[in-house]
């Protein structure tokens, strides 16, 4: 059984145990968190990753890929992507696979944001019609597809190696992730302006997580330098060629 038959149980399992309101629990009440991971654990979705000799379903990260970005897209904790990982590679918690599994996380947020921008723009009027028939507001969703494009990518080419992470491959994924948070979340409360800041409104609940997992592993800052160093390694190269090598 590959990545994509197992998507669909596995967002009914997240949409069950990590909808906006228990998140809101959560952030009071780290029992209800400790629940929720152990119907995590108890539905077996943890191990899908463990080689199939030892009992998991033996998925590579890259097939991986859909139902960790599915726990981006529901705001679920990062530490079930961390349990997933650690179970299929069987290490520590390497700051190259860290690095990956963030970017995805961001990936799958930014795919939500992207929801949640475009049905707020189609919902709200203003002068007797929806803002998202507005060139400005289409201009700035424009954008903000752009950036869940980019990072999707981003984060696929960094699994599609296994758990065989060159610092590399993770800089060019973690960069392009953490760079875009800034850009999309500063997107997205342009569109729903005040709103977009209360409690009340389920926004922040995804910008929040899309912050934690910018700097989770290295920001974009610590991946530039990085790369740069990499980069500067390789004198007999022109900066073309190390970009095509990688």
């Amino acid at each position: 059984m590959g990545g994509s038959e197992l998507l669909a149980p596995f967002e009914r399992l997240l949409a069950e145990h990590y909808l906006p309101e228990n998140l809101r629990e959560m952030q009071r009440d780290v029992a209800k968190s400790r629940r929720a991971f152990q119907a995590m654990e108890e539905s077996g979705f943890l191990d899908v990753m463990r080689p199939e000799a030892d009992r998991g379903a033996g998925l590579s990260l890259l097939e991986s890929e859909p139902l960790l970005r599915a726990i981006g897209q529901h705001a679920a904790p990062a530490s079930i992507a961390i349990a997933m990982a650690k179970r299929g590679s069987g290490s520590g918690a390497l700051n190259e696979l860290s690095a990956v599994l963030n970017s995805i996380l961001i990936a799958g947020a930014l795919e939500k944001l992207l929801v949640i921008c475009t049905d707020y723009a189609n919902m709200r009027e203003q002068f007797g019609k929806p803002i998202g028939k507005q060139q400005a507001i289409q201009h700035q969703l424009a954008l903000l597809a752009e950036q869940c494009a980019l990072v999707r990518v981003a984060a696929q080419y960094g699994s599609s190696n296994g758990f065989d992470i060159s610092p590399e491959r993770a800089a060019t994924a973690k960069f392009a992730a953490s760079a875009a948070v800034p850009l999309a979340t500063s997107v997205a409360h342009a569109i729903h302006g005040a709103i977009g800041i209360t409690a009340e409104y389920d926004l922040h609940l995804w910008t929040e997580r899309l912050y934690e997992w910018r700097s989770a592993a290295g920001s974009e800052s610590y991946w530039a330098r990085k790369m740069g160093a990499a980069r500067l390694a390789q004198a007999g190269q022109n900066s073309v060629e190390f970009i095509t090598g990688i």
